[in-house]
């Protein structure tokens, strides 16, 4: 048994259900235009991140153990957090494990990728 929907739906020619959604959706797009000063539309910067891990994934299979997953797993951590705050890797944990062992507990935080450049500068 056709319900009414169905029934118009072949009398007009289109989906009733696909047309009701379709007007919210028509609105929703200026106010996403509006938004583009300050909301990316794209999601390049996303997908670049997440490019190592998907072509690494078949490569991390076997790491030797769990331990030296876990290492790995921190350390590509590591260096992703230092790139995404335009901080030379390298530099950065050999400053570090530098000054690691001198430093307070309390400013630990400071070592962070994030706060580094200007904790070097201090």
């Amino acid at each position: 048994m056709e319900t009414a929907a169905k029934k118009a739906a072949k009398k007009t020619g289109g989906d009733l259900f696909s047309e009701r959604h379709r007007l919210p959706q028509a609105l929703a797009v200026p106010r996403l235009v509006q938004l583009e000063t300050w909301l990316a539309i794209d999601n390049n910067a996303s997908e670049n991140a997440l490019r190592r891990v998907a072509i690494g994934r078949k490569n991390w299979m076997f790491c030797g153990s769990d331990n030296d997953g876990r290492t790995a797993a921190t350390l590509f951590s590591l260096i992703a957090s230092c790139q995404r705050h335009e901080v030379e890797p390298m530099a950065y944990l050999r400053d570090v494990l530098t000054r690691i062992a001198a430093t307070p507990i309390t400013e630990l935080a400071d070592l962070l990728p994030d706060r580094w450049p200007a904790a070097t500068a201090n």
